[in-house]
């Protein structure tokens, strides 16, 4: 299944999102908030509310729990620059606070999903470079794929703070194909949200979509990657 989206050659680069694709962030990322929220005296999200707002990076995702709302990407930085601009105070007690609540307990109950192990362990068996690409930030990203015991799968990790530009844009995209001297038909990506896919048509890269991850509560099928599975054990 995989090999068709390369020429039936095996890829000769592997990018993996994080939040959502390999594993699940929001019980941790949802406490993390939710304490936030309080220390600031607003009412608690819940993990409900919380897995609606995660995908745009931690600016975007305290950004959307202020406003008690899911902005639209493309409406992200004018929202973020009036938070900073005008609601400095408030925006800095925000930010301090989840980075604070979430670097204490990262990884208490983040789970790896199902299916996700054993993609990993096939694709190292037969020396597939493997990266990670999410929109979280480096302090949070490392702890987490240590504590899990994921990043000796991976030979890069590219966060949400690595290049100017995050996902849908295709700058971390381009960043991999560079650093491993790869084409952009050589290449996959798999994510779970429409920022995965943006982000791959951007770079010209083929695309996999998983169904059970983070997408703004809308099928990811409905965003049209090159391939949907329920499992990356289909992958295999």
């Amino acid at each position: 299944m995989m090999l068709s989206l390369t020429g039936g050659n095996v890829p000769k680069l592997i990018m993996f999102d994080l939040d959502g694709t390999l594993i699940d962030s929001v019980p941790d990322i949802a406490v993390a908030v939710d304490n936030m929220l309080e220390s600031i005296g607003r009412s608690r999200a819940g993990e409900d509310q919380v897995r609606n707002w995660v995908g745009n990076g931690s600016a975007a995702l305290v950004a959307r729990a202020l406003m008690n709302q899911l902005i639209p990407s493309d409406q992200l930085e004018q929202v973020l620059d009036d938070l900073q601009t005008n609601q400095a105070e408030l925006w800095e007690k925000a930010m301090t606070g989840f980075q604070h609540f979430y670097s204490n307990s990262c990884a208490e109950h983040t789970r790896i999903y199902p299916g996700v192990i054993e993609l990993l362990d096939h694709l190292a068996a037969r020396q597939v470079p493997m990266a990670i690409l999410t929109n979280k930030p480096t302090l949070f990203t490392g702890p987490i794929l240590e504590a899990l015991k994921l990043d000796h799968y991976f030979a890069e990790v590219v966060c949400g703070d690595t290049c100017e530009r995050k996902k849908p844009e295709p700058d971390q995209l381009h960043y991999l194909l560079d650093k491993f001297d790869t084409k952009a038909d050589q290449a996959i990506m798999i994510g779970d949200s429409i920022n995965d896919v943006l982000a791959a048509r951007n770079a010209h890269v083929p695309v996999i979509a998983v169904s059970y991850g983070y997408n703004y509560d809308g099928p990811i099928a409905d965003s049209n990657p090159d391939i949907t599975v329920d499992s990356l054990a289909q992958l295999i």
